[in-house]
């Protein structure tokens, strides 16, 4: 009977309840029904959870990927992008793939990098006459490398409720979103083959001259993740720290070097990643609550025992795994899905030998793939807003580089050494 507090919340979901809302009333059902506890004592407990000092990290990562997004630093990295990899065949959408991995690795968001990304590469590949759908499709794909390649609000979550070091979880994602970047290229020299437009084959020839102007006028924007990364892996801060450091940069680079945002528009862009944070919070506090519920009923004992007892290797595990979260990001959140199952799900992969670092990073990455998958897929309904076609065209647009995807989701998974062997190198180990 106590399983049905998760039926309450999937019906709730389903009803298009908000998530944060779905997650307090199911949280409560569950711990008026089937326990002694006072509802009182909830509200206190979750004060303690959400009293954590790395949840500043989110906040400050958010902020600086909305100030580069409105900002001119996203147009500075797809320049430098189009100086590097532009004259190859398919020059446009590569560089466009290859844009969004770099902003990935100052903003931490999937949504952030669409926006800013893809508002820019997408009107210039219709204007080279693109195929809408590719076009479109691919750079709502690319999107998700956002998630991928850190810093990750994702990755940010996945550490706070597993305890797993966010270096070394951040260090395992540069290999694997590199893999995606050069699968989602191949796959737009691929496409870019049928065409018989010669702007859609060649997009420019090479120039040092173009290259080094790209460089000498973007090196603000590309000196960030130096700073970030070189921070956090050094040791001479840590990853809230270096969300701090990000953001204060982001500021004053937007401000006092490339002077696009008006202090009006910073204010507004401070009010607004409040606000996002805020959402944030509100479901974080009511997935640990509901985290709370299902571990004082024993429920991830009980699945642990069960998967363990059903499941004698890696491999029916992880087929297990990446169908039923490839699932649930088809209708959950991704924050709320890695705080929920994340603690469930981790302890039966620890009793396999499944590095949690290495679990974590596929964690993310199927999740991730649930930006672009409906019914919830906000990824394809961001599409449709920015580039004004139907819903319906950005998710059928998707199906393609989707598969894309799933082909790269399969081999990050049974090759965990493209995960781990960073971290391992260069700090030690990832258990």
């Amino acid at each position: 009977m106590d399983m049905i507090v998760l039926v309450i919340f999937l019906a709730l979901t389903l009803l298009s309840v908000p998530i944060g809302f779905a997650l307090f009333l199911a949280s409560m059902i569950g711990f008026a029904w089937f326990t002694d506890l006072s509802l009182i004592m909830l509200g206190q407990a979750m004060f303690i959870k959400l009293d954590k000092f790395s949840l500043l990290s989110i906040l400050f990562f958010v902020l600086a990927g909305n100030l580069m997004a409105r900002g001119a630093i996203a147009r500075k990295i797809v320049e430098f992008a189009n100086a590097l990899v532009g004259h190859f065949k398919a020059g446009l959408p590569i560089s466009g793939v290859v844009s969004c991995g770099l902003f990935g690795a100052v903003s931490g968001s999937a949504l952030a990098t669409l926006a800013a990304i893809g508002g820019l590469i997408v009107p210039e590949m219709r204007k080279k006459k693109f195929d809408d759908d590719f076009t479109v499709g691919l750079m709502t794909t690319s999107s998700v490398l956002g998630i991928i390649i850190p810093p990750s609000i994702p990755m940010i979550i996945y550490c706070l409720v597993t305890d797993v070091s966010i270096a070394k979880l951040f260090m395992a994602g540069f290999l694997p979103g590199i893999f995606l970047i050069l699968l989602l290229s191949i796959y737009s020299i691929y496409n870019s083959r049928k065409s018989t437009n010669a702007d859609v084959v060649i997009n420019a020839s090479f120039s040092f001259s173009h290259l080094g102007k790209a460089l000498s006028t973007g090196i603000w924007a590309l000196f960030m993740p130096v700073i970030i990364f070189g921070g956090i892996f050094s040791g001479v801060f840590t990853a809230t720290e270096a969300a701090v450091i990000a953001s204060v940069y982001a500021y004053l680079v937007e401000f006092f070097i490339y002077r696009e945002l008006s202090i009006k528009q910073i204010a507004r862009i401070t009010v607004d990643s409040g606000v996002t944070l805020a959402s944030i919070l509100i479901i974080t506090a009511g997935s640990m609550l509901l985290s709370d519920y299902l571990t004082i009923m024993q429920i991830p004992d009980r699945i642990t025992d069960w998967i363990v007892g059903t499941m004698h290797t890696q491999l029916f595990f992880w087929l297990m795994v990446n169908v039923m979260l490839l699932v649930v990001g088809c209708i959950m959140e991704v924050i709320a899905a890695i705080l929920i199952l994340a603690p469930i799900l981790l302890p039966p992969a620890l009793q396999l030998g499944i590095d949690p670092v290495h679990f974590g990073l596929i964690m993310c990455v199927n999740l991730g793939i649930g930006y672009i998958t409906p019914p919830v897929g906000v990824n394809c309904f961001l599409s449709a807003k920015l580039f004004n076609i139907p819903t319906v065209q950005a998710f059928k647009a998707i199906l393609p580089t989707m598969l894309v995807l799933l082909v790269a989701l399969l081999i990050l998974t049974f090759v965990p050494t493209i995960t781990t062997i960073l971290p391992t190198y260069f700090l030690g180990g990832t258990k």
